[in-house]
């Protein structure tokens, strides 16, 4: 089994609350794991409400599947989602 990670930050210059923070990223969430079959937590920045940290992982049996639908993830989310992304991390493990 092999296990694709994308970890990623994101601005979010017009949250002005937690609340607001919140919302942003149950959108995501909902969206990319009913999308693409994945988990999607927030990881770090919990207390910071103008930066956003999201871990995706995606579980496939080949690699080149898990390669492949995590850049798929990223794509989907940089065209539909009008925010800066930083500190994109993507990398692959075998178990």
């Amino acid at each position: 089994m092999y296990v694709s990670v994308l970890k990623l930050k994101i601005k979010l210059p017009f949250s002005e609350s937690l609340k607001d923070k919140r919302m942003v990223k149950n959108s995501i969430r909902d969206k990319v794991e009913r999308t693409f079959k994945s988990l999607v937590k927030e990881i770090d920045t919990n207390d910071n409400k103008k930066i956003l940290s999201l871990g995706i992982i995606y579980a496939s049996s080949t690699q080149t599947s898990a390669e492949q639908q995590i850049n798929k993830i990223l794509e989907y989310m940089e065209r539909n989602y009008d925010y800066d992304f930083y500190d994109t991390e993507k990398y692959i493990e075998k178990f």
